[in-house]
């Protein structure tokens, strides 16, 4: 839609303002994020892999995976994967509980950004007999995120997810046949984690995939059983980076606007001032307006040489081309920060 002056200026005024908000400050003009745990920066990515794609759920183009970049990062408690990334940085892909719940709750552009955490060789009984098993602990709306249903009863709900609810899980068709031997009659049934009881409340369909890749899961539970089955890793904790993160994008969401959001709110969660927030937002707005004044300036010049050679009295060095072509450039960058909150 094209813009007029009113509507430019407007624009600039607003990026303006952003730019002094204090704590309920939004906007984040850049994709570079300090830390404060070292010497490092990070990077957002919402990744939208071949691989989610393939997922059997509804609308699987709209499932993003969440993942932040650093150079040399210093975590002390820090369990998941990293690979490396462009620039010498490594990738990771965990978080803290709470850094998790601020995206769930204040993250616009998602339908649910939901979490999860692989539980290796917990020891699982059954009518059937006991063994080591693989599962998977996730927050309360990950199969909603998802968009799976249940072959038999339900998923966990959002309701089964809080330290005062009854301790629910969910199996696979694969379990299920294995130590239930496909029993119709398994909903309510109880299984046994690491000592801990847990009603089965729900069967996944056997054509179920899991969001890991070689995915051995055999049973889902809430987060809230995280003192019975990962003690290790506190809900509560901001130093403890386990929680892997997924999101929906609502059918209106905008991944730019997405993106940036989660970066304000992932330096909020590591104690970042907002005052610094702004600072560090507006230090890149100006490099990046300095970049575009660095590059405008030589195509300018070549613009007005080309413009002499076509229209009469336009000089190489005309001022008033140089202060437009400036100004066009400054104007754009200013915009372009207003239109990503």
């Amino acid at each position: 839609m094209p813009m007029n002056g009113e509507t430019t200026w407007q624009d600039v005024r607003f990026a303006l303002r952003m730019l002094r908000k204090d704590l309920r400050f939004r906007a984040v003009a850049v994709v570079t994020l300090a830390l404060g745990i070292g010497a490092n920066t990070a990077i957002f990515s919402l990744i939208n892999g071949l691989l989610l794609r393939a997922l059997p759920v509804p609308n699987p183009h709209k499932l993003r995976v969440i993942n932040w970049t650093g150079q040399r990062v210093q975590l002390s408690h820090f369990t998941g994967q990293s690979k490396k990334a462009p620039g010498g940085a490594q990738a990771y892909g965990s978080f803290p509980y709470p850094a998790y719940c601020e995206f769930r709750d204040q993250v616009a552009g998602f339908s649910d950004v939901f979490g999860f955490f692989s539980l290796p060789d917990r020891t699982l009984v059954t009518r059937r007999g006991a063994g080591a098993l693989e599962g998977l602990m996730v927050s309360g709306n990950f199969f909603r995120g998802c968009g799976a249903r249940a072959f038999l009863g339900r998923t966990i709900f959002p309701e089964d997810d809080r330290p005062e609810a009854p301790p629910v899980a969910v199996i696979t068709y694969r379990l299920w046949d294995r130590h239930f031997g496909l029993d119709p009659h398994v909903i309510g049934q109880s299984i046994t984690l690491n000592q801990s009881a847990f009603t089965v409340v729900g069967v996944l369909p056997r054509r179920y995939v899991g969001p890991l890749i070689g995915d051995l899961a055999g049973f889902y539970v809430p987060m809230a059983a995280q003192p019975q089955l990962s003690p290790n890793y506190p809900l509560g904790s901001p130093e403890h980076w386990w929680v892997q993160i997924m999101g929906r994008l609502a059918p209106d969401g905008k991944e730019a606007q997405v993106q940036a959001r989660l970066e304000v709110l992932f330096r909020q969660a590591l104690g970042a001032a907002p005052q610094r927030i702004s600072l560090s937002v507006l230090g890149e707005s100006l490099r990046t307006a300095g970049w575009g004044v660095a590059l405008g300036l030589p195509a300018a010049l070549a613009l007005s040489a080309v413009m002499r050679s076509v229209l009469y009295g336009v000089r190489p060095f005309d001022p008033v081309t140089m202060v437009a072509a400036v100004g066009v450039l400054l104007v754009v960058a200013a915009t372009a920060a207003a239109r990503t909150v």
